[in-house]
């Protein structure tokens, strides 16, 4: 775990990602260049002011943004509700901003997933 979503590493074109490379171990070992394997995961993030998946385009959070965060926050349901109860609270704001009606459907999105 990185933290708590901010300053994630590697973003480029609106799209994060993670870039995992061979632990120091290897490298001590001389495993390097071609030994060594580099592993790059494609982050479902949100959009701002929409609230859309950047990745996907579904609402955020999609599907497989539930999943990297519960699997982030795994053993921390606690840290993660509070996580996304920010995330609503600006998601609100956001979507409010220009007077338009609050979603109704806010809290299914992000905070109901948590406790299944």
């Amino acid at each position: 775990m990185t933290g708590l979503r901010g300053g994630r590493p590697g973003r480029y074109d609106g799209f994060a990602s993670r870039t995992r490379k061979g632990t120091d171990l290897a490298l001590a070992d001389g495993l390097v260049g071609d030994n060594l394997t580099t592993v790059q995961e494609i982050e479902h993030l949100h959009g701002r002011p929409s609230w859309d998946c950047r990745t996907c385009g579904h609402p955020w959070p999609c599907a497989n943004a539930k999943a990297g965060l519960a699997a982030e926050f795994r053993g921390f349901p606690s840290v993660l509700a509070i996580y996304m109860s920010a995330q609503m609270h600006d998601a609100l704001m956001d979507l409010t901003a220009h007077g338009a009606a609050a979603p109704s459907d806010l809290y299914e999105r992000f905070l109901a997933w948590i406790i299944r």
